[in-house]
């Protein structure tokens, strides 16, 4: 009779924790996976700015409602698709994406129905502008970018200015220098000397003559942090030790500062958020990468981390399907942020104004 008793009393304990875990289960609510990608360092030099920032949300947030799913991607546009195909079929519905417009423009049509949502951290390209898609591009596109710009270098004292353009990303850089020269042509003040080439494979014995021209300024209209750029401002710099050197928000990398040498002090980014001595909360978190890991990030870091953030905010507001962040999302203009405000209009696009960093020494130095 005791042996019944004590097997009893055992199983109604079992049963027990088995419905108290059940309980807890069903009110724990489940992890939401957000896959993010970056490049695999095959073509060009990278640093991994971009999972390393991931990685130190998910540190500094263990309660998150997210899990990540780490995706990696070349520059072969025909194989972009697949990575992202690959990670739907798991189940993944959420996406941080760092590709450049010349890999993600081929796999935007993935992203035409409520199955996935995507947010667009680095892709300029005016195709998806003023799409009702589910795309949410938190920076500027090309238009907004280049007139910022273009605004920008009308300011500066001079009559000829040299427009460097790359031509390894012609999806960026093409509507952007149209951009560019359709807004600066209106006021009429610069003759532009406009020359298109391979940053990855810039030689300065080819272009010491174009250099040494007299020009009263420089645009350098290139992406993806390629170090290569810094090559090129200091041979500018060699021969117009005095003219500002513009560049866009795609050149703020250490890697090119540290290659610009002198030039760095006539070099102006304008960026998709403020320096650091304008910001605390960007000083903030760039110390904190790089106590973390070790090196100052490239601006990706920053981007990814917003991406993170907003997603994590629609989580915590009970919105876990593509549909539903995205209307959540929408119906917030304002998005806040710990690394600032991101304005987007009715499509998800990106409205926010550019950011001149005219004291890029101070980027480069870190002080713990």
């Amino acid at each position: 009779m005791k042996i019944r008793t004590t097997i009893g009393l055992l199983l109604l304990a079992v049963g027990l924790s088995g419905t108290v875990y059940w309980a807890i289960t069903s009110l724990t609510p489940q992890k939401i996976t957000v896959a993010v990608d970056a490049p695999i360092v095959n073509k060009r030099i990278f640093d991994p700015s971009d999972m390393d920032a991931a990685r130190l949300y998910f540190e500094e947030n263990p309660d998150s409602r997210m899990q990540i799913k780490e995706l990696y991607y070349d520059f072969d546009p025909k194989r972009s698709p697949e990575r992202f195909e690959s990670a739907m079929d798991e189940g993944v519905e959420f996406f941080v994406t760092t590709q450049p417009s010349s890999t993600l423009l081929a796999s935007t049509h993935l992203f035409k129905t409520p199955s996935a949502l995507l947010i667009n951290t680095s892709s300029t390209n005016p195709s998806t502008t003023g799409k009702d898609d589910y795309i949410i591009r938190i920076i500027a596109d090309a238009q907004a970018e280049q007139q910022a710009i273009a605004q920008y270098i009308d300011s500066l004292p001079g009559k000829r200015l040299l427009v460097l353009q790359d031509s390894a990303n012609n999806e960026y850089t093409d509507p952007a220098f149209d951009y560019f020269i359709g807004a600066l042509e209106e006021r009429g003040h610069w003759q532009i000397t406009h020359e298109k080439l391979l940053f990855e494979s810039f030689s300065p014995t080819r272009f010491q003559r174009l250099m040494s021209e007299p020009f009263d300024a420089l645009y350098v209209l290139g992406g993806d942090f390629q170090a290569s750029m810094g090559n090129m401002v200091q041979l500018f710099h060699q021969y117009h030790p005095d003219a500002p050197i513009v560049l866009t928000p795609w050149a703020r990398s250490n890697a090119i500062y540290e290659t610009a040498g002198p030039a760095l002090d006539r070099m102006v980014l304008l960026g998709h958020h403020p320096g650091k001595a304008q910001d605390p909360a960007i000083e903030d978190y760039l110390q904190r990468f790089t106590k973390r890991y070790g090196y100052q990030p490239m601006a990706m870091a920053l981007m990814v981390r917003q991406g993170l953030e907003l997603l994590e905010q629609a989580f915590a507001a009970g919105h876990t399907t593509p549909e539903a962040v995205k209307q959540y999302l929408l119906s917030q203009p304002e998005l806040q942020t710990s690394l600032g405000t991101i304005e987007i209009d009715a499509y998800g696009d990106s409205t926010q104004r550019l950011h001149p960093i005219e004291d890029l020494g101070t980027e480069l130095r870190f002080t713990p």
